[in-house]
């Protein structure tokens, strides 16, 4: 904070000089059923949209439209996901992080996080991107009612 402050860097940006973008926001779902929902494959066709058949599992790749690539690093069940993401014009892969953290009455709070983004602009556009997945997750289960 005292180096946002001081003017050394801006929000979102690492001691490295990269970037980074966290998007929140609480279900009406418990963790194991919001992760059920994540994983499924209606789930992964809103947030990660793959182009062909895909199962969340550790070591397993798999391409979106736009030439980004990726691959599950790891995964702890149903608190976290972590993806390495690459598309064909960046210098160096980023990190996606997707984590499901339980809170009370039955609720959850979703967190994508990017990271070991390039510059501000990128940043801008990743923030934008996941912002809009979070809130179409959000409205497919508002749709489907509780899982």
């Amino acid at each position: 904070a005292y180096e946002i402050f001081i003017g050394r860097r801006i929000e979102g940006q690492s001691a490295k000089g990269d970037y980074s973008v966290v998007a929140t926001k609480t279900f009406p779902l418990a963790q194991k059923s919001l992760w059920r929902f994540l994983s499924s494959e209606e789930g992964l066709q809103i947030w990660l949209q793959p182009l062909v058949n895909f199962t969340l599992r550790p070591g397993e790749t798999f391409e979106i439209a736009g030439g980004i690539y990726g691959e599950v690093r790891t995964m702890k069940i149903p608190e976290r996901v972590r993806i390495r993401w690459e598309e064909m014009d960046w210098r160096k892969p980023s990190i996606l992080q997707m984590a499901v953290i339980p809170r009370k009455n039955g609720k959850s709070v979703l967190i994508f996080q990017h990271e070991n983004l390039v510059d501000l602009r990128l940043r801008f556009k990743i923030r934008s991107y996941w912002k809009k997945v979070i809130n179409d997750l959000h409205q497919a289960v508002q749709q489907r009612g509780k899982l």
